[in-house]
C-alpha cells in the first residue's frame, strides 16, 4: 500500500489494480476477475453479466441507498420496490410472495388476452371475484372464470417466427385462417413485413440502446428483436423479404392463380424457415 500511495498510483487503472484482479483471481479460483471503481459499477457489471436488460425487472428493497437502483436504471430493466422488515430490513418475504404471485397471474392473463393492459385489469378483477386470497391461479382457471379460451394475435404471429419456432408457428397461421374477416391475409403479410424491416434495421444499428426509440417500439420489447436478430442475418431477411413479395401478390391475384388464404401463409412460413 505504502509503494503505491508512493509512486502515485491511486487510481482506477496501473500495475496494482492488475496485481489484485491477479490475486482474486487466483484465491477463488476464477477464471476472470474484474476490479471496479465503486460499488455501482460493480452492481452494474453484475447485472449485465446475468443479462439483465430492458426486458426485465428487477426488485429491491425499499430501504436502500440511491446507488442500488441506478444500477438497476443503467441497465434498461424496470424497477419494483419491496417494502423491508421491521426487525431486519431486509425484503419482506411475504410482501415479495405477494408480489410475485400478482405478476404471475398478470403473465398468465397477458399470455390469453395479448397485451392490453385495460383488458388485463379488467380481467384481473374478475379473478378477484371469483377467487380466494390463497388461491394459486393457474391457466385453467383463467379460462374457466374469464370465460374464454386461448386467441392468438398478430404480436405473438412475430413473437414465435423470430425465436424460430416452426410449428407455433403454423398452429397460429392455421388459426387465423379460420377468422378471414379479422385477420385478413394482406394484414397478416405486412405485419410478418413490418417486423422483419424493423428487424433488418435493428441489425444496422450501432447503438443497441438507441434501437427502441429508432424504430419506435416499447423497450419492454426490444429483447424479442435482440434474440430474433441472432436466428435472422440481414442476408436472410433480404430473402424473406422476396417470399413476402410474392405471398403479397399471391393474396392480391397477382401473376398466380392460387390464392387460399391458408395455403398462402403456410408456404410463406415453409420458406421463411427454410431461408437459412
Amino acid at each position: 500500500v505504502k509503494d503505491c500511495l508512493d509512486t502515485g498510483w491511486i487510481s482506477s487503472a496501473g500495475a496494482y489494480v492488475n496485481k489484485f484482479e491477479e490475486a482474486i483471481q487466483n484465491y477463488t479460483g476464477v477464471k476472470y476477475a474484474i476490479a471496479c471503481m465503486n460499488g455501482t459499477a460493480g452492481l452494474q457489471v453484475s447485472l449485465n453479466l446475468a443479462g439483465v436488460s430492458s426486458n426485465d425487472i428487477v426488485i429491491a428493497p425499499n430501504l436502500t441507498f440511491v446507488a442500488t437502483l441506478n444500477a438497476i436504471s443503467y441497465s434498461g430493466a424496470q424497477i419494483a420496490l419491496i417494502d423491508v422488515c421491521e426487525d431486519s430490513w431486509q425484503i419482506d418475504i411475504n410482501l415479495l410472495q405477494d408480489w410475485l404471485e400478482k405478476n404471475r397471474t398478470i403473465k398468465i392473463i397477458a399470455d390469453f388476452t395479448g397485451n392490453d393492459l385495460s383488458q388485463i385489469d379488467n380481467e384481473l378483477e374478475k379473478l378477484k371475484l371469483n377467487s380466494n386470497k390463497d388461491d394459486i391461479i393457474n391457466p385453467e382457471d383463467v379460462e374457466d372464470i374469464i370465460g374464454f379460451s386461448k386467441e392468438y394475435n398478430f404480436f405473438e404471429l412475430t413473437k414465435v417466427i423470430g425465436k424460430n419456432n416452426y410449428i407455433k408457428s403454423l398452429e397460429i397461421v392455421s388459426y387465423m385462417s379460420k377468422n378471414i374477416k379479422k385477420y385478413p391475409l394482406p394484414l397478416i403479410i405486412g405485419t410478418v413485413y413490418s417486423f422483419f424491416n424493423k428487424l433488418f434495421i435493428y441489425h444496422s444499428i450501432e447503438n443497441k440502446n438507441e434501437a427502441p426509440k429508432l424504430l419506435g417500439i416499447n423497450p419492454y420489447f426490444i429483447n424479442e428483436y435482440r434474440e430474433a436478430s441472432v436466428v435472422y442475418s440481414m442476408k436472410r431477411i433480404s430473402r424473406i423479404f422476396g417470399y413476402l413479395l410474392e405471398a403479397d401478390k399471391r393474396s392480391k391475384g397477382i401473376e398466380f392463380d392460387n390464392t387460399d388464404h391458408l395455403g398462402i401463409l403456410n408456404d410463406l412460413i415453409y420458406k421463411i424457415f427454410k431461408s437459412n
